[in-house]
């Protein structure tokens, strides 16, 4: 197990390394350099994990759908609770963390909300919980989660992130699909 923790961490600060490569480069090369090195990351790290023991299988699709809709539904809603808390003591503060979305709505959608989607998806649950499940599924939910905290990289964003983290690889676990 300490391994595939040290394996995941390893992802982590290359997912880390490629954030920070792609923040020196502006417009649509950003997008580019980001998106390609993390499909790169991604690519690399399944296949790792394809080669570990697999005691624990994930699927695209939920093997029982209404279980996933049944803890889907209250997660989000308390996540958007906790994204309006936090929103609101930022503004309070007198920070922002919105994202400027003038322009074309679609395409800020897929780039600020799609890609990173299911970028995070398999970079912070696929790959921690594949590694991790068979042996301890609990393991996999807790270093799913601080790994998916930490990568925010702000004190405002980490509870809320780690609140979600754990939100999220707890479905994941329990439906057994990304």
């Amino acid at each position: 197990m300490r391994k595939s923790i040290a394996y995941i961490v390893i992802i982590d600060l290359a997912f880390i390394l490629v954030a920070s490569l792609s923040s020196s480069v502006f417009g649509w090369m950003h997008d580019v350099v980001y998106y390609g090195l993390c499909a790169a990351l991604i690519a690399v790290a399944a296949a790792f994990a394809s080669r570990e023991d697999e005691n624990f299988r994930l699927t695209l699709l939920p093997k029982r759908p209404m279980q996933a809709i049944a803890l889907f539904a209250p997660s989000m809603l308390l996540i958007i609770g906790i994204s309006f808390v936090v929103s609101s003591l930022l503004a309070l503060l007198g920070k922002s963390d919105a994202v400027d979305v003038s322009g074309a709505l679609v395409p800020h959608i897929i780039r600020h909300a799609l890609l990173p989607a299911v970028l995070e998806e398999m970079i912070f649950r696929y790959i921690p919980i594949r590694l991790l499940a068979g042996r301890s599924r609990r393991a996999a939910i807790i270093v799913s989660s601080v790994m998916f905290a930490l990568v925010h990289m702000s004190l405002f964003r980490i509870p809320y992130a780690l609140v979600a983290g754990v939100i999220f690889a707890y479905m994941t676990v329990m439906t057994g699909s990304i």
